[in-house]
């Protein structure tokens, strides 16, 4: 559809606007939507980065904007950014803009948007707020349910393994499982603090194999950090569960979670 009806005036508004919970992810889809499709001229808006460059990339005229909550209210505050002629409105992982704060945030984007869009909620959960807002603003509504009314449910080509460990052993077991496990793929270690995340990585024998990623560290780290894991430059990457949310590597043989999730959505997102 975008195909079909972009041109290439400059200063052409966008006819798709995409909503990720975090920057790494808005960066994944931006860049599949260029993969994909390079003749569909899109950009990417997220915090931690000069405003300047973004607001260039719009003036120019671009057919797909993928954002973050956050930016692109920026965008929209400071008129840099029109949606008027937006077709397609995309809310990827609903239910993690829930659980992370952006609701009201996500409400407030949807208001400037025109009514006769169509909305598309992606969710691996369905919790209440993201049903409500279907039926809030979207007309027709269609649910593709691929879970069923099984909510824990993962995937049958994923293998589950529990160990039980001391925290003091969490490093010397983490090498132990990478080594047995790993396969000589990358591995993705999933904790729930910064800390956590800082302490493991540092621990001796994991230090030489092991990079990270938390709010803490720089925009332009995150970005190089996860550039070198996709290409195999390092082979664990330690992560805060938010961080590295939606985060798609197809070489990942591995992933350890340090201790039990909160919730099962967690685990199964």
């Amino acid at each position: 559809k975008i195909l079909a009806k972009r041109s290439r005036k400059y200063g052409r508004l966008p006819m798709c606007l995409v909503i990720a919970p975090t920057r790494e992810l808005a960066i994944q889809i931006q860049r599949e939507f260029e993969r994909i499709q390079p003749d569909v001229a899109s950009t990417c808006v997220y915090g931690g980065v000069s405003i300047g460059m973004q607001v260039g990339a719009i003036r120019k005229g671009v057919d797909v904007v993928v954002g973050t909550p956050g930016r692109l209210i920026d965008h929209l505050v400071n008129a840099t950014l029109d949606v008027s002629a937006v077709e397609t409105f995309i809310l990827d992982e609903a239910d993690e803009m829930l659980k992370m704060g952006f609701q009201d945030d996500v409400e407030k984007i949807i208001e400037y948007l025109p009514p006769s869009k169509q909305t598309n909620l992606w969710s691996a959960t369905m919790p209440a707020w993201v049903k409500d807002l279907a039926q809030k603003y979207c007309r027709d509504v269609v649910f593709f349910d691929m879970v069923g009314s099984d909510t824990t449910r993962t995937s049958i080509t994923i293998e589950h393994i529990a160990i039980a460990c001391g925290y003091d052993n969490h490093a010397n077991s983490i090498l132990r499982v990478v080594k047995k496990y790993g396969k000589g793929g990358r591995v993705l270690v999933f904790c729930r603090t910064k800390m956590e995340v800082d302490r493991l990585a540092n621990f001796p024998s994991l230090k030489p194999m092991a990079r990270v990623i938390h709010g803490d560290i720089s925009q332009a780290q995150r970005e190089r950090t996860l550039q070198d894991f996709r290409a195999g430059r390092f082979e664990v990457l330690v992560a805060t569960d938010v961080a590295a949310r939606g985060i798609d590597v197809p070489e990942v043989e591995l992933v350890i979670q340090t201790s039990v999730p909160e919730d099962s959505n967690t685990f199964v997102h």
